[in-house]
């Protein structure tokens, strides 16, 4: 039986009971976060992947690595917006048409 729901409650309430995490901040804690729990015969196996492709196989670590990279990962798309709006306006300030460039030699 696999569950997608049930793992990522799972991370929720686990984030809940560390230190200094808010109830507000749970949402910005697991976005972008995929989470799996599967049962079988031999016991329950978790998997949990972070936004940027890190995975983790218990619920502590996956929790504890959702406190640590959601600054980081704020950070980086604040700084990749700043770069989208920076390219756009270079984009319309540039001339239309083709650019041409002289490799020609000076004598």
């Amino acid at each position: 039986l696999v569950s997608e729901v049930t793992a990522r409650e799972e991370l929720r309430d686990h984030l809940r009971g560390l230190p200094g995490v808010e109830a507000s901040q749970l949402d910005n804690l697991l976005a972008g976060w995929q989470a799996t729990r599967r049962r079988r015969a031999d016991g329950t196996t978790y998997s949990f992947i972070s936004p940027g492709g890190e995975e983790f196989t218990s619920v502590s670590r996956a929790a504890w690595a959702a406190c640590r990279l959601a600054p980081m990962e704020r950070q980086l798309r604040a700084e990749a917006d700043r770069l989208r709006v920076e390219n756009d306006a270079l984009r319309a300030a540039r001339p239309h048409g083709p650019v041409v460039a002289s490799h020609g030699r000076r004598d």
